[in-house]
């Protein structure tokens, strides 16, 4: 596969996530556990992915750092003001737009910024699909992006649980 070959594939891939992810910010959802679960450990083996590439590369790994923080800090709050609604016997819940928006804007800018001016820095040819090590904002959006949905979705299922075992008087 060539190097633009890599790029289209790319393209065509964040174009399915971020629709499916629009789609789940503005819309209620219902809660799924197996999903919800794998997401996690998906967005986890992304992180465990990225970070032993980043090792070289200071700025970028305390990026990388504090962009997951930032985004936990943010799934934190986003979960806390979550509205949960029960819909006969199932539970959907409804995400704070404006963060998730806000979220997929900063994703939306940043690929086309890497797409039409460039990567600001060196890429080594196996990084193709990510080409993040050597660029610190790059390294601190997808851990911001991933931060965001680990937390967001370990707290949505543990509030999920602790509403579940709420009597149904009281919902």
């Amino acid at each position: 596969m060539s190097t633009g070959e890599g790029y289209l594939v790319l393209a065509i891939s964040a174009v399915a996530i971020l629709a499916l992810r629009a789609r789940r910010t503005l819309t209620v959802q219902p809660v799924r556990y197996r999903s919800s679960t794998m997401r996690v450990i998906l967005l986890l083996v992304a992180a465990a992915l990225l970070l032993p590439d980043l090792v070289p590369h200071p700025v970028s790994l305390l990026a990388f750092g504090a962009g997951a923080a930032v985004g936990a800090g943010l799934g934190a709050y986003s979960s806390r003001i979550l509205v949960m609604e029960p819909r006969g016997d199932r539970l959907f819940y409804r995400t704070n737009t404006w963060i998730g928006i806000g979220l997929i804007l900063l994703l939306v800018v940043r690929l086309v910024v890497d797409q039409f001016v460039g990567r600001p820095g060196p890429v080594e040819a196996r990084h193709v699909s990510i080409a993040v090590p050597a660029d610190p904002v790059g390294s601190a959006l997808w851990a911001l992006f991933i931060g965001y949905w680990v937390v967001f979705y370990l707290l949505l299922l543990r509030r999920v649980r602790r509403f579940e075992t709420v009597p149904a008087s009281t919902k």
